[in-house]
């Protein structure tokens, strides 16, 4: 594992830091020692059964990051999927990915009863001495869908090289550290996600997720209550935010930076932020 650039950042923050908080769900607490247990245990396990592409479907849940975590420390590879999906595209994603195990919240466990894959829920994450495999690397680390709506989901692979240079930029410029909490609003089925949860998890921050979904539509309120202090948005957020009066100092005094993508970024937009707290920080 020495190569292992996810490995050997949770082994650092979890050595160094292992009473922080890495996640907040539903102001439930996980540490960074639990969180680098739990990837390590999952780990084991998909080597342990032979399982190369691990499809995890996405649902702001804790069992999520371990799965994408996990996977990576393990060598193989993931294919993060959003649970809004129709039952029919998440079944094409599985077979053009060559999925054998997917992982799903307990919550959504029956909805994936008759799919024909293994399935890997909470329950199941309990620490056994598995053996390591540590000569069956994936150069990919991940495969990222498009949605399809005009026709097949299509899937770009990730590789281990282009996400270890992605982590490393993030960690410099986006500056999430020991200390910082940081949102997490994008489902892991869209690329966007890749920016809040590394940044964090890798910096040695917070990530703060919204698990109920009027959070994540009055993100302004959500800033608020967690004293976030780092954003990843699409711009429309900006209007989303402004339209329920929830841009300005009292909803956004604690942010220090925002990450934004996917859309177009307009002056307007960028004024407004600038307004509601002048020290913002634009990516």
């Amino acid at each position: 594992m020495q190569n292992n650039l996810v490995y050997q950042i949770l082994k650092k923050n979890c050595k160094e830091n292992s009473s922080s908080i890495a996640f907040e769900i539903d102001k439930k607490k996980i540490s960074y020692g639990k969180f680098f247990k739990d990837c390590i245990n999952f780990s084991n396990y998909i080597n342990h059964n032979n399982i190369k592409t691990i499809g995890v479907i996405g649902n702001y849940d804790y069992l999520s990051y371990v799965s994408i975590f996990g996977t990576l420390i393990s060598g193989q590879t993931y294919v993060p999927i959003n649970q809004n999906l129709p039952n029919q595209k998440i079944k094409k994603i599985i077979k053009i990915s060559k999925i054998n195990l997917i992982s799903v919240s307990k919550l959504s466990i029956n909805r994936f009863l008759k799919f024909k894959v293994k399935k890997f829920n909470i329950k199941n994450l309990t620490e056994k001495n598995y053996l390591i495999n540590k000569n069956n690397n994936s150069s990919i680390a991940y495969i990222i869908f498009t949605s399809g709506s005009t026709g097949e989901p299509k899937g770009v692979p990730i590789t281990r090289k282009n996400l270890y240079h992605y982590i490393n930029w993030l960690v410099k410029n986006f500056e999430v550290k020991k200390g910082s909490k940081c949102s997490q609003f994008p489902n892991i089925g869209f690329d966007l996600s890749v920016v809040d949860i590394f940044s964090t998890i890798c910096g040695g921050g917070t990530l703060v997720i919204p698990k109920n979904s009027f959070y994540r539509n009055f993100p302004g309120r959500f800033i608020k209550e967690n004293k976030i202090t780092h954003s990843v948005f699409v711009p429309s957020f900006v209007d989303l935010m402004s339209n329920s009066y929830q841009i300005n100092k009292k909803y956004l005094g604690s942010l220090k930076q925002v990450f934004f993508c996917g859309e177009p970024l307009y002056e307007n937009q960028v004024k407004k932020l600038f307004n509601s707290n002048k020290n913002i920080k634009i990516i």
